[in-house]
């Protein structure tokens, strides 16, 4: 219990917030709207955790850092900061809530924020090794499928980043498999689940849940040479990565770790707005 009460400031622009996400002391954005409304669009990096579930999930925030909470229009938000600074937080709210964020959104259902060992460090990077892998499989796909020299350049070089973070998370995966005296499945045996659906967590009356979510390597794109879909399916697959490592981070109690995820997260953010970059250029073909 934090015995310190402090009074939230002046709520939070978008564009300040914005600004506070790409540095190296980024805050934790809690989403206080119902469940439903999280799945249907939230800040990209946000956990959810309703306003009715935050007196008692307030346990589970990190005190040392920074809090931003929102909700649709910004009443709920309000009411959660003050919450939050009542109990020693130093928290805000978003001015205008979610209806007011002008940036990237991301969709579905949002992991739990919960204590650092109710999710296994090991499990959650297996996860993030599938998720590279069909990241590696859809900028190679996607690479293959246009004629433009620049942008087949772009993916190509997107595929070899990502085959850098598949490597980084499989490591790590393997070293945590280690320290838990478990056995780490092969790199080869992990690609071969690569179109399974991928495991996440998210809270449901207060308890974790994993739940099933299946990404489809090949894209099944309409047209498999339009250029604008393959870019639109790109920067969506770039932003929903952002979302999974900045999320991830919270649930993870490890500093090391934690650090290696943020750190992640922000180049997925950069992968995304090179291909915005590259679709921005797109108008005057």
């Amino acid at each position: 219990m934090h015995e310190e009460t402090k009074i939230p400031q002046r709520p939070i622009h978008p564009d300040r917030l914005q600004k506070m996400m790409k540095s190296e002391s980024a805050p934790i954005l809690v989403d206080v709207r119902e469940p439903g409304e999280f799945a249907e669009g939230h800040i990209p990096g946000a956990v959810s955790i309703p306003l009715g579930q935050l007196d008692v999930a307030a346990e589970q925030l990190d005190a040392n850092r920074t809090i931003v909470t929102y909700c649709r229009s910004g009443v709920r938000g309000g009411a959660a900061a003050r919450l939050l600074a009542r109990r020693g937080f130093d928290a805000n709210t978003l001015e205008g809530g979610f209806s007011a964020w002008p940036f990237e959104t991301a969709t579905g259902p949002g992991e739990a924020l919960v204590a650092g060992d109710a999710v296994s460090s090991a499990d959650l990077m297996a996860v993030a090794t599938l998720r590279e892998i069909q990241a590696m499989e859809f900028y190679s796909l996607a690479s293959g499928r246009v004629s433009d020299t620049g942008i087949k350049e772009v993916l190509e070089y997107l595929a070899v980043m990502e085959r850098g973070h598949m490597d980084a998370v499989y490591g790590r995966y393997k070293t945590l498999m280690a320290d838990e005296g478990r056995e780490a499945e092969s790199l080869e045996t992990l690609k071969s689940r690569a179109t399974e659906p991928v495991e996440q967590w998210q809270i449901r009356d207060g308890q974790v849940d994993v739940v099933a979510r299946s990404y489809d390597v090949d894209m099944s794109l309409e047209d498999p040479e339009d250029v604008s879909e393959i870019l639109d399916r790109a920067v969506s697959w770039e932003f929903e990565a952002y979302d999974f490592y900045r999320r991830s981070s919270e649930l993870i109690g490890d500093e090391a770790l934690r650090s290696a995820l943020v750190d992640m997260a922000f180049e997925e953010r950069i992968h995304a707005n090179m291909i915005l970059k590259v679709m921005g250029t797109l108008g005057g073909k």
